[in-house]
């Protein structure tokens, strides 16, 4: 496979700064753009947006609920689960741990809500209990 040698791209910018109407003092000046091909690319790349991933659903005796490090410090401040008549059913706080594993093995069959404050953000995840 060859790669052509060069690469020939075209901009058009608009300066809003007059309303849309060019002027010889508006614009502007790009130099030395550098692009290189990569052959490197991810897939099932996890998103930025995505720091918690809970499973399995439905599940039958435990739900795992994994975060991943972001470059804020996270802390899951709340977990709570409950079920659809809004009764709490379980309630932990400040849990530092990646990894949690949540027991609903004595929990009756039925969906539930469990949501999950940290100090930056709240979730909220249906959950099925089968056993």
């Amino acid at each position: 496979m060859r790669l052509q040698e060069d690469l020939r791209v075209r901009y058009t910018f608009v300066s809003d700064s007059t309303g849309g109407v060019a002027t010889p003092n508006d614009g502007w000046m790009i130099d030395n753009v550098l692009s290189e091909p990569t052959w490197v690319h991810t897939i099932n790349e996890i998103k930025p947006d995505d720091y918690m991933e809970v499973y399995p659903n439905p599940a039958n005796d435990r739900i795992n609920i994994v975060t991943e490090k972001k470059t804020e410090f996270h802390i899951i401040e709340k977990l709570a689960l409950y079920n659809m008549t809004g009764q709490r059913v379980r309630y932990f706080e400040n849990v530092s741990n990646s990894e949690i594993f949540l027991d609903v093995a004595d929990l009756p069959e039925g969906n539930y809500m469990l949501e999950v404050q940290t100090n930056f953000e709240k979730w909220s995840f249906d959950i099925i209990v089968q056993h």
